[in-house]
């Protein structure tokens, strides 16, 4: 069986936002059941110019009752993709995961829920291997391939695995006949797809190409061990 420490990993990073930060953007996001009946939490988003070219995501969680849980910061060079450090945190559980790039380094900490101990793992940064957190601007840098039918290979980084995953994107036409451009992230491996069937990622249909909505698990991990509920994230 998957792992439940694989499976938080990955779920921190299947759903992100961006927008070009020449100043501070917030983004608000509800977090609702698939037919929009029950909503599970929300969250709030930050992205703001930082030091040295690069840009910085802050996202706050809030559960059903309104109590903040999580938050994470992404620290990014908007040019590359490339990370240069992650932090999550559960304010609930303690549960913690830092990630830090020092050349071709990358040095984690992770912290289980209701430990003190933190532990320490320094291993080779795998360049080129996405986040999460910038999903949508992979799927834009591809676009064109994407709009052909071609589906696109990424490794997504799983920083409490130290490691980086299979997956592929492509354009799910028959679905994009609306008034959004919907987009799918899919496992490459079939046991993992058995866990993680899809993810889907809905764009406007306009020139700013903005991400609207998110299909994907549920992301507030420790709150009611709800790992592997499928939830819509409206983002405004």
């Amino acid at each position: 069986m998957i792992s439940r420490r694989f499976f938080q990993g990955l779920v921190f990073f299947l759903w992100a936002t961006f927008a070009h930060a020449d100043a501070v953007e917030v983004r608000r996001i509800t977090i609702n059941d698939i037919d929009g009946d029950k909503v599970w939490g929300s969250a709030y988003e930050e992205t703001k110019p930082a030091p040295g070219a690069r840009e910085t995501r802050e996202t706050v969680y809030k559960n059903a009752r309104g109590e903040t849980v999580q938050r994470d910061v992404t620290t990014f060079d908007p040019v590359t993709l490339q990370v240069t450090s992650y932090l999550f945190e559960n304010t609930a559980s303690g549960e913690l995961v830092s990630v830090e790039a020092r050349d071709k380094k990358v040095v984690i900490r992770t912290r289980e829920p209701g430990q003190k101990q933190e532990k320490t793992i320094e291993t080779e940064w795998k360049r080129g291997a996405a986040f999460g957190k910038l999903l949508d601007l992979w799927i834009l840098r591809n676009e064109s391939a994407l709009g052909k039918g071609e589906y696109v290979p990424l490794e997504l980084y799983i920083p409490s695995k130290a490691d980086s995953y299979g997956f592929r994107l492509r354009h799910d036409k028959v679905a994009s006949k609306g008034s959004a451009d919907i987009y799918v992230m899919e496992a490459r491996n079939w046991f993992i797809r058995l866990f993680i069937p899809r993810v889907e990622l809905r764009f406007e249909k306009t020139p700013q190409r903005r991400l609207r909505g998110i299909v994907g698990p549920y992301p507030l991990l420790n709150e009611e061990e709800n790992q592997g509920r499928q939830v819509l994230f409206t983002i405004d």
